[in-house]
């Protein structure tokens, strides 16, 4: 499977399943193991002082849940959130962030690679042949959530 070193690299291929999304005209993955919820962008409060890709928090079901933009977070620049935008809640280290995304695309059994040599890419464990042919990126969700709202 995954071998998980001081942050998530991928060494070897190894089957999983994920939850695929777009930011922008890219693929993106995370694996389902870590999703708590996916759901519609509720109102979202500002909180004063925080990094640009913090976009705030959250109330799920009575619990603050800080919101990061995936597109700010990698520096895709900003959009407004269309219809299509979600939130996928997910749960790394006993903390649930909720990451904003621009489309949920489902769910995929993949094989992951590493990036062969771009190991040090923040925010990207690995990457994937999608069904479509494409390219994906799979998210390392400790990389994406380190310092945001600790």
């Amino acid at each position: 499977m995954v071998e998980v070193l001081e942050r998530a690299t991928i060494t070897t291929d190894a089957e999983e399943q994920l939850v695929v999304f777009k930011l922008g005209d890219e693929s993106y993955g995370v694996s389902i193991e870590a999703v708590n919820t996916i759901i519609r962008l509720p109102d979202i409060t500002a909180v004063p002082n925080a990094p640009t890709y913090v976009k705030g928090v959250i109330n799920l079901r009575g619990l603050i849940v800080p919101v990061i933009s995936l597109r700010s977070r990698f520096g895709l620049g900003e959009t407004e959130s269309t219809k299509a935008t979600r939130v996928v809640v997910v749960e790394n280290e006993g903390r649930k962030r909720a990451l904003m995304v621009d489309e949920l695309l489902g769910k995929e059994e993949v094989v992951i690679k590493n990036l062969g040599g771009m190991q040090d890419v923040p925010g990207v464990a690995g990457g994937t042949i999608l069904g479509d042919g494409r390219v994906g990126l799979i998210l390392d969700l400790a990389g994406v959530i380190s310092s945001s709202a600790e």
